[in-house]
């Protein structure tokens, strides 16, 4: 009987402490970690080349950061864009509810192309709605990026 409380004893202090080591255990990073489906639109010059429906996921990373992941972006023939992973993304807590995605610099380099820009959002009543300018290689505009879940 001794032994067998010994050894609950030594599994729930290893869950405890294994549990204060989850990086993503406080808000606000924790609170907007998800996937969310909503349209996702790409422009150049303000002319829509894109538009759909899509997954974005927002993973949890640290307390205050997420990493967001965008699918592949295509229009078909003209253009096609890989998957890509915006790090160290900052959340806040708005004071009028909700949370902040803060600008982020976008530096993905692939195989075959270097895409910089920048991405920013918001998360208000479980919408989030994300805006973002890269630049694909050489190209010598931006690319717009929008995505806005359903509500």
């Amino acid at each position: 009987m001794l032994k067998t409380i010994h050894k609950i004893f030594w599994i729930i202090t290893i869950f405890s402490f294994s549990l204060s080591f989850n990086s993503c255990s406080q808000q606000p990073a924790n609170e907007v970690a998800g996937t969310y489906s909503g349209d996702l639109g790409i422009s150049v010059m303000g002319e829509s080349i894109s538009n759909g429906v899509a997954e974005v996921t927002l993973t949890c990373t640290d307390d205050n950061k997420v990493t967001i992941a965008i699918p592949a972006l295509s229009n078909g023939d003209e253009m096609a864009l890989p998957a890509m992973n915006i790090e160290n993304v900052i959340v806040k807590s708005k004071k009028t509810g909700g949370y902040k995605l803060e600008e982020t610099p976008i530096n993905i380099n692939t195989d075959d192309l270097t895409i910089t820009g920048t991405i920013s959002g918001v998360l208000i009543d479980g919408k989030l709605i994300l805006n973002g300018a890269i630049k694909p290689g050489e190209m010598p505009m931006n690319i717009d990026i929008n995505f806005s879940t359903k509500q």
